[in-house]
C-alpha cells in the first residue's frame, strides 16, 4: 500500500487525452486505464486498480471528456455550406 492511489488518478487524468485515446465512453475507457496499470503499476492491488479506474473516470466525466468529442463532429461539416449563411 505504498502507492499513492490519487496520485495515479492524477497521473491517469493528466495523460487521458492519449491513454484514452479512441475511447468513447467509460465503459471502452475501463479496459484501456487497467491496461496502463498493468503495465506502470503492476504492483498495485486490485483494490486499488479498481479505485484509480473508477476515480479516473469519476473525474473525466465531471470534466466532460466523453462528451466533447461528439459534439465537435457536428460542426466540421455545416461550417461548409454556404446555404446555412443565407
Amino acid at each position: 500500500m505504498s502507492t499513492n492511489v490519487q496520485a495515479v488518478i492524477n497521473a491517469a487524468a493528466d495523460e487521458a487525452d492519449t491513454l484514452l485515446e479512441g475511447a468513447a465512453n467509460p465503459a471502452e475507457a475501463k479496459p484501456l486505464l487497467m491496461d496502463w496499470l498493468a503495465a506502470t503499476h503492476p504492483a498495485l492491488p486490485k483494490a486499488e486498480q479498481l479505485l484509480v479506474v473508477a476515480g479516473v473516470l469519476t473525474l473525466l466525466e465531471r470534466e466532460g471528456f466523453f462528451a466533447c468529442p461528439a459534439s465537435s463532429d457536428d460542426w466540421d461539416g455545416p461550417g461548409e455550406g454556404g446555404e446555412a449563411d443565407e
